[in-house]
């Protein structure tokens, strides 16, 4: 079973780390039409710029490490190179002893609580061996617990009485000695909001081992799991010959949340499975402890802090719901139960389940799909600080996952000072897998970028992304004009490599409607719901882009009885951004597109040209979903590439998993 348990666990994690903001990403030119990864021309490599750490010139010390010659640290060393800033920003404080997780017992009177260095005690004793195994049967899970607990309190004591010395500092010159969060499983420090110069003056004490700034980090946005072989693992095809799916593994997954109503997380999955809660019937943590969110046997936990949840104001509630999507996304293809008759949807407005796109697989399914799952909501809609981030590693360490998913990045840090990767280490050290996403940044059409990556660190595994063989094709609606005296030239060639002049989607279509201008009606923006009976069902309604979503426009029209929608943009290509001017393919619920301006203008002056019988048809979209074994396993252009900037002698990333079109 341990065989399977691991094999299990590594193929969840690698394939939670699929994202949706990936899915319209194409392979680059770093491999062939066949997918075959090409030698590289390593005179021609183009490489982002990179942060190079300030304390490079001095031998560090080593989580564990001893018997090492250490140079005195200054203040200007210990500080992470940050711009010098007005006002106050959160800082994350690492003080100089170790966290519960890594200490090694060098403190007399203060025996170790790192679970490796308990473990080889305990087999020590029993064999009296110079190189003690974590395996022994000595040393088994249960003993380790019940020695590091009971250890734990007075090591954290002496931690806390340290950090009071560092915040009697900060009161004595006039700073805000408030704790934003408090660090002592995964690191041993805190974040404080200082100033420049008050954290600058801070990594002067001899208690403080690095003073960073708490970065925003970004996330990195079926038939799956049997194309990564997970299937075999299910089936028992393993040295084990017994099947397993995930049974007892808690999947930590550190994101925006989780929403814990959907039926990928409930108690009971599609195939009849019962989860059974580890922490005993009734008992869950987080927000789930008190109440504020429902969670079941699969569903264990959800954690939230105010550092996220106070970003949110009066715009949703101060829980671990998930609120942008990433985090249900990573957890579902990770852990998800088993779910027949699933339609493909798109996003939807307000709280809405999604819109369908009128196709529905037969079934899904995580790769663990058996497991049970913790979700810890360190990132808002903006980003992930890092103070979050570490909380999360912290709280994961304590509830004792045997995993953790972590789909978040942002550029490569020196991973033995960064106070994410040393929680990430922290983490390992107390028996976690941690499976980090290379990231997103490798290139595009026209470019190739190595030494690209967001993470590098040693005790990670560090996931590429690639291709699998499913592919679903989504064929977009179609916009053709008849009658009037000229009718204008439209760009419409959904076969082309590159964007045409229309985007959009909607499951049914319109024949030979007649074309309308919503300014006629006084509201060009389409800006509130028409009223009943403004138009007729065989009407499609013009509307400008600007001030509200651009789906909502089409609700408004489709309120006032319209059998169609067109969106202009309001901008000309000279005139805005990227974002501003770009042609979305939404999912509108009844037949729509979306046009630019100039286009939108040319239909506007047909219509009025003075001719007679103008028609306009919008063509019903649809979803073709097939399987191609020449598309699978190509690495996505998009996905971040070694050598890692700050470790020449260490490859990463280790290896690739699907991300692209995962579902």
């Amino acid at each position: 079973m341990k065989n399977s348990k691991i094999a299990i666990t590594a193929l969840s994690v690698l394939y939670g780390l699929g994202l949706a903001a990936s899915v319209d990403a194409a392979p680059s030119n770093k491999t062939s039409a066949n997918g075959v990864i090409q030698q590289v021309d390593l005179t021609t490599i183009k490489k982002r710029n990179h942060t190079v750490p300030n304390s490079l010139n001095r031998i560090k010390t080593m989580l564990g490490a001893r018997n090492q010659l250490i140079n005195n640290a200054s203040a200007k060393s210990k500080f992470a190179q940050v711009e010098p800033h007005d006002g106050k920003r959160a800082y994350i404080i690492q003080l100089k002893d170790q966290p519960i997780a890594t200490y090694t017992g060098n403190i007399k009177g203060l025996p170790a609580t790192a679970r490796s260095t308990i473990a080889n005690e305990l087999t020590a004793k029993q064999g009296n061996v110079k190189r003690a195994r974590s395996n022994s049967p000595a040393a088994n899970a249960k003993t380790i617990d019940q020695i590091q607990q009971t250890r734990t309190q007075a090591y954290k004591t002496y931690l806390t009485s340290k950090k009071q010395l560092v915040l009697n500092n900060v009161r004595a010159k006039g700073g805000d000695d408030k704790v934003r969060a408090d660090y002592f499983s995964s690191l041993n420090g805190m974040s404080l909001n200082l100033t420049y110069n008050e954290a600058l003056n801070l990594a002067e004490m001899k208690e403080v081992k690095l003073v960073q700034p708490s970065r925003m980090l970004q996330l990195h946005t079926d038939t799956g799991p049997q194309f990564i072989g997970a299937d075999k693992v299910w089936a028992g095809q393993t040295s084990t010959d017994v099947g397993y799916k995930g049974e007892g593994i808690i999947v930590g997954i550190i994101d925006t949340g989780i929403n814990s109503d959907h039926v990928a997380f409930a108690d009971i999955g599609g195939d009849g499975y019962d989860h059974t809660n580890p922490l005993g019937t009734g008992v869950y943590l987080g927000d789930c402890a008190d109440g504020t969110v429902q969670c079941n046997d699969k569903l264990i936990g959800v954690y939230s802090w105010p550092v996220i949840t106070d970003t949110y104001g009066d715009l949703a509630p101060a829980t671990g719901e998930d609120y942008q999507g990433h985090g249900s996304h990573t957890a579902g293809t990770a852990a998800g139960n088993y779910v027949e008759n699933v339609p493909l949807l798109s996003a939807s407005l307000g709280d809405g389940d999604g819109v369908e796109k009128g196709y529905t697989f037969a079934s899904t399914s995580g790769v663990a799909p058996h497991a049970n799952i913790i979700s810890y909501q360190a990132c808002e809609l903006a980003g992930c600080p890092e103070e979050a981030l570490v909380l999360a590693l912290e709280q994961a360490i304590e509830d004792g996952v045997d995993v953790i998913n972590f789909s978040i990045g942002g550029g490569e840090p020196f991973p033995w000072e960064d106070a994410t990767e040393l929680a990430m280490l922290a983490a390992r050290e107390a028996g976690i897998s941690i499976a980090v996403s290379a990231g997103n940044a490798g290139g595009d059409d026209n470019n190739t970028y190595f030494a690209s990556l967001s993470h590098s660190a040693p005790w990670s595994m560090v996931v590429a992304a690639s291709t699998h063989d499913r592919v679903i094709d989504v064929n977009n609606s179609i916009l053709t004009l008849s009658g009037g005296l000229n009718v204008p030239w439209i760009d419409v060639n959904p076969d082309a490599d590159w964007p045409d002049g229309i985007a959009g989607y909607s499951t049914t279509g319109i024949e030979n409607g007649t074309p309308v201008v919503a300014v006629d009606y006084g509201d060009e923006l389409c800006l509130n719901p028409f009223a009943e009976g403004t138009f007729t069902s065989d009407q499609i309604v013009i509307c400008k882009r600007g001030e509200n979503a651009r789906v909502s426009k089409a609700y408004n029209v489709m309120a006032g009885g319209a059998g169609g929608f067109i969106l202009y943009n309001d901008l000309y290509n000279w005139e805005g951004t990227e974002q501003e001017l770009g042609l979305i393919d939404d999912t509108f619920p009844l037949p729509g597109l979306h046009v630019g301006r100039s286009t939108g203008e040319s239909i506007i002056s047909w219509i009025n040209d003075g001719g007679e019988d103008h028609k306009m048809s919008i063509s019903a979209g649809s979803v073709d979903v097939f399987q191609d074994d020449s598309a699978a396993d190509i690495l996505a252009g998009f996905s971040s590439l070694g050598p890692s900037t700050t470790f020449k002698h260490h490859m990463s990333p280790n290896i690739s998993a699907p991300k692209v079109l995962i579902f």
